[in-house]
């Protein structure tokens, strides 16, 4: 039986082989297994972690959806475009990266050799039916999602305040 370095090696190899332009980003950023705290996977920015909870409920076509994911995020670099987030508060941190999950899994989910985990961020369930009906899902970034829900959540809590 492979060791869980030795599978994430063989789904990094998939996703490279499936993908010539991921393959180009994916082989500079180191990966690694880690048996210390219960989390899927992460990125620093820099490298990735898968946890032990990548190995449980995901079959390898999620695996593989979340290591592209997880490749996507450094490649887009993510962590350190949103910096200005987690210095406001813990919360604003949270949204950017619901906001960057939410880009990345739409893009990722046009990929037909890759299957997306149930419980990923869905664009369609972060953004109002009327923010996506002004444009379409495709269109949104990272920072321009970021600034539709800080702007809803300013508008609900101004609203709460008036009743």
């Amino acid at each position: 039986m492979e060791s869980k370095s030795q599978q994430l090696a063989t789904i990094m190899r998939y996703c490279v082989t499936q993908s010539p332009g991921l393959a180009a980003i994916a082989l500079w950023v180191p990966y690694f297994v880690s048996e210390t705290t219960d989390f899927v996977a992460f990125t620093d920015g820099r490298k990735i972690v898968a946890g032990p909870k990548f190995w449980d409920n995901f079959t390898r076509l999620e695996r593989a959806f979340i290591l592209c994911h997880e490749i996507l995020h450094v490649a887009l670099r993510h962590v350190p475009r949103g910096q200005f987030a987690y210095r406001k508060s813990p919360q604003h941190g949270h949204l950017w990266n619901i906001s960057c999950d939410a880009v990345i899994n739409h893009a990722l989910g046009k990929m037909h050799w890759l299957q997306a985990p149930e419980q990923g961020v869905r664009i369609e369930q972060v953004l109002s039916a009327e923010a996506l009906a002004k444009r379409p899902a495709s269109s949104w970034s990272a920072e321009a999602i970021y600034r539709e829900l800080l702007s809803e959540i300013e508008s609900s809590s101004s609203d709460e305040e008036e009743e």
